[in-house]
């Protein structure tokens, strides 16, 4: 057989119409069918997002205090501020200056917590209530901020799961109705007016869903002439009383205001003759050498504000901010009771201060007695860095603390054991986590509940407030300590918001960069007169052992 005529037919080669897989060509046609398949599916969930905005905007809401109140804020469009007390009556004031594009704010005021009030007769409760108030309108930034932050968190996620939820809508529609025909000019416009009607209906909804209200006159009250109120009306059973109301608010504010403002001057001039820091004069030897080995720079210290039972002044959170930005401070350094309390209209004691500390210190809070739980987390939630069983580190330095197990109400016979533990259980327990922690300093509220670990040597500095008394820097056990005064000025059973009632107190702290010991401290002190004065360095006594003073 001719083996010509055997051979088996040859397949055709096979042509390739497309760029082969594995070269670049084919990566980039395989990413340009990704991208066209994405890109559109991205444009729908923005488009969403951008149609809900406006509801989403104008339908948040958040809860924050209002004086001594729990309140609901949420955003209107009326240009008017309305506080809105219920059977009382509501209270409404020009939006104009402080809020753009015609918008308003409501604020639906509910009820003042019982544990608020401080025992004793119903005036003494009405007069803490004045005080909360007048504390609230006499530095109303901080408020401001938390309730912005509230309504834009609200807003974000009412956006985000309103365009979702749309967009996932729009997916299913397009499913269900299968791809779309593009075979003939009349499909690619029957599909073009369908995208286009769809995104009309879409965004006419979205304007319907939008709550719209007309702005409304304001008939000013007279009474408020001359105050934070100014221009504002008053309606309902509130109108009746509101001149009283509105002349203890004002004298409030009025003397809070040139309290604080005297302070601050005071404050300056006392800065220009504060006492020569103890690293630049004989005790310079207080303040670490030179590194032999490096040639380091001497005198590196971390330096800390320190305060302490504030109780809910905020005008004194002035001076704390101004003293923590002028000495340059790396940390401040809270010992607890900031609030009086510790109930969730109180909190914004806490955002008080943070507002005038500078921006971007680190900032430590321990719980005090007079603080809850709830305010410690809010402390957290802020920005706060708090202690809670354990040890942290902030600027260099080891810090180790726990909350106060107490919580101190005003009229109650006892303080409630809010973890569950003894004021003995939780000395006891902080004491054997120090001997792990190896921390720098012990930052406990009671200065009892740091005795334990003091006497065991496993703090080594301990730092605290309650008293309402400073004591030290002194030595005590194997370690040494210091506790500060109110930072607050804060008088057993007196009304701690405005001028002061007794001495305030805070301190600048200097710790070894290298090794966090305690070197030395200066007390700034703000008197019932308004006059500041710095005291001058005391060194801070080095770890023992040292005879216990009797306490």
């Amino acid at each position: 057989m001719n083996p010509l005529l055997s051979r088996t037919p040859t397949a055709e080669p096979e042509v390739r119409t497309g760029p082969r897989p594995g070269t670049r060509a084919g990566e980039d046609g395989l990413l340009a069918r990704v991208l066209f398949r994405v890109l559109p599916a991205v444009g729908v969930v923005l488009a969403c997002l951008l149609l809900v905005a406006p509801w989403a905007a104008l339908t948040a809401r958040t809860e924050a205090n209002f004086g001594p109140h729990v309140a609901d804020y949420s955003i209107t469009t009326d240009t008017t501020v309305t506080i809105d007390l219920g059977a009382l009556g509501s209270v409404r004031m020009p939006a104009t200056d402080i809020l753009p594009f015609g918008l308003g704010v409501l604020i639906e005021v509910g009820e003042i917590p019982a544990e608020s009030a401080l025992g004793g007769t119903a005036l003494d409760a009405v007069g803490e209530d004045v005080a909360a108030y007048a504390t609230f309108f006499a530095s109303p930034e901080a408020q401001f901020d938390i309730v912005a932050r509230g309504l834009l968190i609200d807003a974000l996620f009412r956006a985000v799961g309103a365009g979702l939820g749309l967009a996932a809508l729009i997916g299913v529609v397009v499913v269900l109705r299968g791809p779309p025909d593009r075979s003939t000019p009349r499909s690619r416009r029957r599909l073009t007016v369908g995208l286009v009607s769809g995104t009309a209906l879409a965004c006419l909804l979205g304007v319907l869903l939008v709550p719209i209200q007309r702005p409304r006159p304001i008939e000013p009250n007279p009474g408020f002439a001359g105050t934070p109120l100014a221009g504002a009306e008053v309606t309902g059973r509130l109108s009746g009383v509101i001149d009283e109301a509105a002349g203890l608010v004002s004298g409030f504010i009025e003397d809070n205001d040139a309290f604080y403002d005297a302070a601050t001057t005071a404050l300056d001039t006392a800065w220009e003759d504060r006492p020569f820091e103890a690293r630049w004069s004989s005790a310079a030897a207080l303040v670490p050498p030179p590194d032999p080995r490096t040639g380091g720079h001497a005198g590196e210290v971390v330096t800390a504000v320190f305060g302490s039972d504030l109780h809910c002044n905020v005008g004194m959170a002035r001076i704390v901010g101004e003293v923590a930005e002028r000495t340059g401070a790396d940390l401040y350094l809270d010992g607890g009771d900031i609030t009086m309390t510790g109930t969730p209209a109180e909190n914004y004691c806490v955002d008080a201060l943070s507002h005038q500390l500078p921006d971007g210190l680190p900032r430590v809070f321990v719980k005090g007695n007079h603080d809850s739980l709830d305010t410690a987390r809010h402390a957290a939630d802020t920005g706060w860095t708090v202690l809670d069983n354990g040890v942290v580190e902030v600027a260099g330095l080891r810090i180790h603390g726990g909350a106060d197990p107490r919580r101190t109400v005003f009229g109650s016979p006892a303080p409630v054991l809010e973890t569950g533990e003894t004021a003995q259980e939780f000395a006891d327990r902080m004491a054997d986590e120090a001997c792990e922690a190896d921390a720098a300093v012990t930052l406990i509220h009671d200065p009892r509940h740091a005795l334990p670990a003091l006497e065991s040597g496993c703090a080594r500095f301990a730092l605290s407030g309650h008293w309402h008394r400073r004591v030290g820097p002194e030595p005590y056990a194997q370690g040494s300590r210091y506790v500060g005064s109110t930072t607050g000025g804060a008088l057993a059973d007196a009304l701690t918001p405005g001028p002061l009632k007794m001495p305030a107190e805070l301190t600048v702290l200097r710790f070894d960069a290298d090794t966090g010991s305690p070197l030395d401290l200066q007390v700034v002190t703000v008197g019932m007169d308004a006059q500041v004065s710095f005291a001058p360095w005391q060194p801070v006594p080095p770890p023992g052992p040292w005879a216990a003073p009797e306490e």
